[in-house]
């Protein structure tokens, strides 16, 4: 009796995913439909030129589509120039505060009057 082997070739890898702390690739098969793609471990994939392209081409994706990550590439300081900006949109200048401490001083002391 001959028992044939049928080998499953990945063609090309649509997503990646982690699931119970395990990576998986949703791979098209070579020579089959689109209903037969399918998410598979990659502990049982022999594949490490697809998976280092598939890696690659998120990357760029990633690169060209985060703003933020462009403009860090081409200017280090960036990062620490927008913590400051937004460090400043959040302090009140020193006059506002002053005006909310004597706010909440006033009513304080409304509030201990009443009683």
């Amino acid at each position: 009796m001959k028992i044939a082997h049928t080998v499953f070739l990945p063609h090309l890898i649509y997503l990646c995913r982690v699931k119970n702390g395990k990576v998986e690739y949703f791979l098209k098969w070579e020579n089959f439909g689109e209903e037969d793609n399918s998410w598979e471990p990659v502990e049982y994939l022999d594949c490490p030129a697809l998976i280092k392209a598939f890696e690659e081409q998120q990357q760029t994706k990633m690169e060209k589509t985060d703003p933020v990550k462009q403009e860090e590439k081409f200017s280090p300081s960036t990062k620490h120039a927008r913590k400051i900006k937004s460090e400043q949109k959040t302090k009140k200048p020193a006059k506002e505060q002053s005006d909310d401490v004597k706010l909440l001083f006033i009513i304080l002391l409304l509030h201990v009057n009443t009683f």
